[in-house]
């Protein structure tokens, strides 16, 4: 097995960028055809990938050894049209042998030999005719290294690392200062969540009676709870009871100190150096009881991975083509930031929500069980977050929003977590629209 890290939950930001850094380091991407692929024990062996020292005492290239990571298994069944969850119970059964047998043939053909027209041999089933982007990480001397994913060579690289860093650059653009981001990456995909305490807003409605599942006695755990980014983040990422207060006098409220329904802006950005879906950036509306992100993901911001073919061979990092890329996403950033961080946009994205989130909830299990299966969760998540609701206690659409997004911060999962924190409106939506019905 290979020692690279690949994932993390819950990291702060130096943690993350030097996570991405190493993976730079480590980078290696190649177009190849499918003879320069096999499988041996499971593992990918890459004809070229490594450079090294030749039996006759020269330099060159050699084949690498490399663990696919189980993006990397979907991505190649995918490509040769093995089911996916054949592959998968494969790898879980330890079958590496029939895992080898299934790649091997089909991207090498097989079967008996016959003679064609001009007397040469040819084999009964064609290799696979196609070329193939590997994206690889280099393991230490000695180690194999990672294979990410097999994909079409026509994927345009928006870099994890690049897209974090553009991201910032489009906050300081926009002359808006957010806490230092809290992130998750998987095999799949690299998330980053920026609060923006100073934007911030009341709503009593979302938060009415609503009682934090991470407190007292009892509490509840977050995935990676204890981290540093998560410690700082509860040292300075909550509003001062003054400033609430200050808030709630302006509306013409009050609230006893520590009970002010205070939320701020905040914006979750999402990339995959994997081809696992398309980069976006949306907003969330972040609550202070607890930090829950309630994502407006409808108004979600998204750029697909598409783009002109590779070159056979390993690929060329055009530095100049990057820098390209990388100052559009800056310059959409910064727009979208300058929207999302303004109080005027946060006041009337908080009224929309206090308009859904009253409406009250009588029969709990009949409207969790109907709404998240139409939003796509599946039903021990369905049961998780009826816990939570039920824990919250409130029984409105905003309780039920307010349970999706408690259950994102307890599971391990960065798919499952944001799957639940962009699906919280959409749960609230439904909830409310089945009390008007």
């Amino acid at each position: 097995m290979s020692n690279i890290t690949t994932t993390a939950r819950n990291a702060g930001l130096e943690d993350v960028l030097a996570i991405l850094r190493d993976q730079r380091a480590r980078r290696l991407d190649m177009v190849v055809n499918s003879a320069a692929i096999r499988s041996q024990n499971g593992n990918l062996l890459i004809a070229d990938a490594l450079v090294g020292m030749s039996l006759e005492g020269g330099v060159g290239r050699q084949e690498g050894e490399f663990v696919p990571t189980p993006i990397c298994d979907e991505k190649l069944a995918g490509r040769l049209d093995i089911p996916t969850a054949y592959f998968r119970k494969l790898r879980g059964l330890g079958r590496t042998d029939v895992i080898d047998a299934n790649v091997n043939m089909l991207l090498h053909g097989g079967g008996e030999m016959t003679v064609g027209d001009d007397g040469t041999p040819v084999q009964q089933f064609a290799g696979d005719p196609r070329e193939h982007l590997v994206r690889l990480l280099q393991g230490d001397p000695g180690q194999p290294g990672v294979a990410r994913a097999v994909m079409s060579r026509k994927y345009k690289f928006i870099e994890s690392l690049d897209w974090l860093l553009a991201i910032m650059a489009g906050f300081n653009a926009a002359n808006v200062a957010p806490l230092p981001p809290i992130c998750d990456l998987s095999d799949r995909r690299f998330y980053a969540r920026f609060d923006v305490p100073a934007i911030a807003a009341l709503a009593p409605n979302l938060l009415d009676g609503y009682r934090n599942p991470f407190g007292g006695a009892e509490a509840r755990q977050r995935a990676g709870f204890g981290d540093r980014a998560l410690r700082e983040h509860e040292r300075h990422g909550q509003w001062t009871v003054a400033g609430a207060m200050a808030a709630a006098r302006a509306e013409g409220l009050g609230y006893k100190p520590g009970e002010e329904p205070v939320v701020w802006a905040g914006i979750v950005a999402s990339d995959s150096d994997t081809g696992d879906g398309s980069a976006y950036i949306a907003p969330q509306l972040k609550v202070r009881v607890c930090r829950n992100g309630l994502t407006l993901d409808v108004l979600a911001d998204r750029q697909v991975h598409l783009g002109g073919a590779q070159n056979m061979g390993a690929v060329d990092w055009s530095q100049e083509t990057a820098e390209a890329e990388l100052a559009l996403v800056t310059a959409q950033v910064r727009d979208l930031v300058a929207t999302w961080c303004s109080q005027a946009w946060l006041d009337e994205q908080v009224a929309r929500v206090e308009a859904l989130a009253k409406a009250p909830i009588a029969n709990p299990q009949a409207t969790v069980r109907e709404v998240t299966k139409a939003t796509g969760f599946t039903q021990a998540q369905a049961d998780a977050i009826l816990g939570f609701f039920i824990d919250g206690g409130q029984a409105t659409a905003g309780g039920l929003a307010n349970a999706a997004t408690a259950y994102a911060q307890t599971v391990g999962s960065p798919e499952v977590a944001h799957f639940a924190e962009r699906h919280a409106m959409e749960l609230m939506e439904r909830a409310a629209k089945l009390v008007r019905a």
